[in-house]
């Protein structure tokens, strides 16, 4: 859970300083993707009994608010790179 964390953040900063709109975006794209991997590693953790149900709660929240605005992120450098 902690790599899959960690790579949102790394991807980020990685494609920015990639100096390329299309290069951020792809980028973007494979944060996106460690945001759904962390979703399978605190659905797993959950299920073993390794986070309880509040803390599940407040993770998954936390999870899909950061995975919302990556996704409007990319929206928006998408249409930008597209006019």
């Amino acid at each position: 859970m902690r790599r899959a964390a960690t790579s949102i953040a790394a991807n980020i900063v990685e494609g920015y300083v990639r100096g390329s709109t299309k290069e951020f975006i792809r980028f973007l794209d494979i944060a996106i993707g460690s945001t759904a991997e962390l979703d399978v590693h605190a659905s797993i953790a959950k299920e073993l009994k390794f986070l309880k149900e509040r803390n599940y709660q407040e993770f998954e929240n936390l999870r899909v608010e950061v995975a919302k605005l990556l996704f409007a992120y990319r929206k928006s450098l998408r249409a930008k790179l597209n006019s």
